[in-house]
């Protein structure tokens, strides 16, 4: 190895010398150079206070890191699946598994497209899968191991329907506001039947819903202008995904559940009426129009952030006048 230009090692290049062990260069996970495969190094220093080290490798490295790159162009370092199912195949007599059909549907997903998977759970209050609360003496991993093959080929092959471009502008565009709702339920019942059923330390969790409110943490994102996420604090019925993608002004439209908080089932107003598990029974416990407006709030916020809501009048904009 040689220094370029004749240079001498210098303190940081001599402190970059000593931890030549810890140097590797990895694309994902794969190791394509080591120290043994740097043939110059330079010290850079702008004569601004900024100093770095530039290193030239040998032939084969380079040549190695070269094709390893040009191999990953155009693939995938991530890929999300927003996707509204409970993740119940399995019964409660389960210990084995965790990760129930998602962790399967991962697994294809990665299999056949590389990068790394990730289950983005949707408005799943009122979904189940078709094979749902099995017992394992009724071949439940079979039925984990069906739905999740299913769901990652069908993953799958929208994904290979999707083109990547460049993005001259990026952006991000980020808020999380903090809405306050109240419990749906008398306070004396209710509250007597948690401490009853759930204990007491989720009884004063909810004795603080009464007191304080039922403060419901819900995030809007907006990457590019283009692409939209919206969060819930709880387990959300699927009509709150579809509305939400129905009015969204973006085209592509992601709903996120399980976020933040953990605050229950939230009903649609009519299924809150009809009643039922997750509508009408001790599972929800938030004020039945709350999903709406949380649906509600993550659509103006995107209309803010593209612009098209803001906080002068249309006469005072039209003046110049901010």
């Amino acid at each position: 190895m040689t220094f370029a230009d004749g240079e001498r090692p210098t303190a940081l290049s001599s402190a970059f010398l000593r931890r030549r062990h810890l140097k590797r260069i990895y694309l994902h996970s794969t190791p394509l150079a080591t120290w043994e495969d740097v043939s110059v190094v330079k010290v850079i220093n702008d004569g601004n206070g900024q100093i770095g080290v530039a290193m030239t490798f040998e032939p084969a490295a380079a040549s190695r890191m070269t094709n390893a790159t040009a191999a990953h162009l155009g693939k995938p370092l991530a890929i999300l699946l927003n996707y509204a199912c409970h993740p119940v195949v399995f019964g409660p007599d389960n210990l084995q598994y965790s990760a129930d059909f998602p962790g399967v549907t991962e697994a294809v997903i990665e299999r056949e497209l590389g990068g790394q998977a990730m289950f983005l759970q949707g408005g799943d209050g009122d979904i189940n899968p078709f094979y749902a609360v099995h017992p394992l003496d009724q071949d439940a991993p079979r039925w984990k191991d069906w739905t999740g093959d299913r769901l990652g080929r069908e993953a799958v092959r929208v994904a290979r329907g999707i083109h990547t471009e460049a993005v001259t502008d990026a952006r991000l565009d980020f808020a999380e506001d903090v809405l306050e709702f109240r419990p749906r339920w008398s306070r004396e019942p209710f509250l007597s039947a948690v401490r009853r059923d759930w204990g007491d330390g989720q009884a004063a969790v909810v004795e603080r819903w009464y007191t304080e409110g039922m403060l419901a943490p819900v995030a809007t994102i907006l990457i590019n202008k283009s692409i939209a996420f919206m969060t819930v604090p709880g387990e959300p019925f699927v009509d709150y995904q579809i509305d939400w993608r129905n009015r969204c002004p973006v085209r592509d439209a992601f709903f996120l559940g399980y976020a933040n908080a953990a605050l229950g089932y939230f009903p649609t107003i009519r299924a809150a009426s009809l009643g039922g598990y997750g509508a009408g029974n001790m599972a929800t416990a938030v004020q039945p129009d709350a999903g709406a407006r949380i649906v509600d709030h993550a659509i103006v916020k995107v209309y803010e952030m593209l612009g098209k809501l803001t906080g002068i009048p249309e006469e005072l904009r039209e003046k110049g006048q901010d």
